[in-house]
């Protein structure tokens, strides 16, 4: 049963990437090591805080990517759910942008009191 759908998975993706063109995606951090950190209320650095919005915005543009569409995507019934389940959150993906211009450099406007001195 498992191969079957991971069959028809494949396939569907394969039609849709002949259709569409590739995907919206890029190299992927692991972030497994982040979200440990998260569960143990530990800090994140401005890289780790970067990889978590490059996520989110991979994210966002493969959820547009299928759903942003004129071809009939009831031929892609095995893909939708996992596009579905693609977890997105805009504003702190525009956040974490605006706030981090790099690994080593927060933004003046990053908080009320760098902006302020």
């Amino acid at each position: 049963m498992k191969l079957k759908k991971l069959g028809t998975q494949t396939t569907e993706a394969s039609n849709l990437i002949y259709r569409k063109g590739n995907l919206p995606i890029y190299e992927i951090e692991n972030i497994i090591p982040h979200l440990k950190a998260l569960k143990s209320y530990s800090s994140l650095s401005s890289k780790y805080l970067l990889d978590l919005a490059n996520i989110l915005k991979i994210s966002r543009n493969l959820k547009e990517y299928f759903n942003n569409t004129e071809i009939d995507m009831s031929k892609f019934c095995a893909l939708k759910a996992l596009f579905e389940n693609l977890y997105t959150n805009q504003n702190i993906e525009k956040n974490i942008f605006n706030s981090i211009l790099d690994e080593n450099t927060i933004a003046d406007n990053a908080s009320s009191i760098l902006l302020r001195n």
